[in-house]
């Protein structure tokens, strides 16, 4: 079936930290979507959520360490929000994975710890993700979970829709 059929979808919030979960069966090949993700500078072109992405420094490794800001865009009816994720990124191919963790004192979030997981599934992929992430910024606490889901949702259909044209 085209387009991305979300599976799984949660945000819960702990206090000022969000746990959030999602899995998502992408009409794409598995190797495209892991290529996609290595290349954190083309996910701007993934969905309109991510509004710009920054290398800060050069990779220190062959599995593509390094700092990378990720500025994206939340919005709850007519209230938005930029917010930028500074994390270190690790890629593994052989595993399917991308995970990345917050460097602390940079952007505007003081911890994250995320994980992308990117599988063959049938024709297409099984595009997992974990993630706990607590913003240094006042978030309400009615908005946070409804603004993430949302924010998710529409990143992962647009997500779907632009994968076929960056192959």
């Amino acid at each position: 079936p085209a387009g991305a059929e979300i599976t799984d979808l949660q945000v819960t919030r702990d206090g000022k930290r969000y746990d959030i979960r999602f899995e998502a069966l992408i009409d794409a090949p598995a190797e495209r979507v892991l290529h996609l993700f290595s290349e954190p500078e083309r996910w701007t072109a993934l969905s309109k959520v991510i509004k710009r992405v920054e290398r800060l420094d050069e990779p220190e490794d062959k599995e593509r360490t390094a700092p990378v800001s990720i500025v994206f865009q939340a919005c709850v009816l007519f209230l938005c929000r930029e917010a930028d994720k500074v994390s270190t990124l690790v890629v593994d191919t052989a595993a399917g994975t991308v995970t990345g963790t917050s460097v602390p004192g940079r952007g505007d979030f003081r911890y994250v710890r995320e994980r992308w997981r990117i599988a063959p599934h049938e024709d297409g992929t099984r595009l997992s993700f974990t993630g706990e992430l607590e913003p240094d910024f006042t978030v309400p606490p009615f908005i946070g979970p409804l603004a993430l889901k949302s924010m998710l949702r529409r990143m992962l259909v647009e997500m779907e829709a632009n994968l076929e044209k960056l192959g």
